[in-house]
């Protein structure tokens, strides 16, 4: 694939541009892209290079000229990076060639595997993982707002809302696999939960989750979804991660009215329809949108922290302090 390369600073600022122009949060663009929202941001901070075809793409929907640039071959790219990773790699042991070379760098590893007792294993083991309501709900929270790489997966949160519910996310990974997770705060309000292992991805991607869920439409497996309890429990997941709770205010003919509203928002339409599909099982009543699902009702949403609750304090927290408005608006 062919990738653009930007004089330095310049990639920011085109990127800040089309953001500007489009009105679109990063992931939004990341949809339109069929790229993760955080890659979107990667691109922003320079931490990689962009495709030529997206940034193309973007540059003709929003009419903004890409500045000066030249255009760099995957041929060219490796080559590159073959050069440097040599050079480096010749600075540091000399010349890997020769023989002594070769045996000072099998010493070394050798106590180094010896020391951190791999045995020379490199592939991590995950537990024997079982179909249950923890497995659900967090294959829920994957299809809402993780991603997955080719030798990790990820769960992006909002770091100052979603502290308390990143450390149920974790000690829930953890639970069920048995792989230690890494926090990593990408700017001043995402935080990502990252697990490594590629035997992780491959048991996520046999459950039918997907490295790119928008452009592979994915859905929930069936036995969650054949499964009203485990519906619940991956529902919950979802709404956790792509859902909100906010105020809904709307104009009547004589008076302006508010209520609390939930809203799941996802551009995988199969998503979409489990979450009314859900809903509709547990006798509430939600709204369909292009790429949403809202309950606009009060006493809908009310039901809905009763039967099916939430694994996330900032949602519960939202939903009390309506309920505490509310009342305290009535007495008075």
């Amino acid at each position: 694939m062919n990738r653009i390369i930007f004089k330095k600073g310049i990639q920011n600022k085109f990127l800040i541009d089309v953001k500007s122009a489009s009105g679109l949060s990063d992931k939004e663009l990341g949809s339109l892209c069929s790229v993760h929202g955080h890659t979107i941001c990667d691109w922003r901070k320079k931490a990689s290079t962009m495709p030529f075809d997206i940034a193309d793409k973007l540059s003709r929907k929003f009419n903004i000229d890409l500045p000066d640039y030249r255009v760099e071959s995957s041929r060219q790219r490796l080559s590159r990076a073959g050069k440097i990773g040599g050079k480096a790699r010749f600075e540091k042991y000399g010349n890997l060639g020769d023989i002594e070379s070769r045996r000072r760098g099998g010493t070394k590893s050798q106590i180094t595997h010896k020391l951190l007792g791999t045995d020379f294993k490199q592939r991590k083991q995950i537990n024997n993982v079982r179909r249950s309501f923890e497995l659900a709900e967090f294959i829920g929270i994957m299809l809402g707002d993780g991603g997955i790489g080719n030798y990790q997966i990820s769960v992006a949160l909002n770091s100052s809302t979603d502290l308390e519910y990143a450390s149920f996310v974790i000690k829930l990974a953890e639970k069920l696999f048995g792989l230690k997770t890494r926090k990593l705060y990408r700017e001043s309000t995402c935080l990502q939960i990252y697990i490594s292992g590629i035997e992780l991805v491959e048991y996520l991607i046999s459950q039918g989750l997907s490295h790119n869920k928008v452009a592979d439409q994915v859905g929930v497996p069936l036995w969650i979804a054949e499964n009203i309890r485990y519906c619940k429990a991956c529902l919950r997941g979802l709404i956790d991660t792509d859902g909100s709770v906010y105020i809904d205010r709307h104009k009547g003919v004589r008076n302006n009215y508010s209520s609390v509203c939930l809203d799941f928002s996802n551009h995988s339409q199969p998503l979409l329809d489990f979450v009314f599909e859900s809903l509709v099982l547990f006798d509430l009543r939600p709204q369909k949108y292009k790429f949403s699902i809202k309950l606009r009702k009060g006493i809908d949403v009310k039901k809905y922290f009763v039967i099916i609750g939430s694994s996330n304090p900032k949602h519960v927290k939202r939903f009390e302090s309506f309920i505490k408005n509310k009342e305290r608006s009535h007495s008075g």
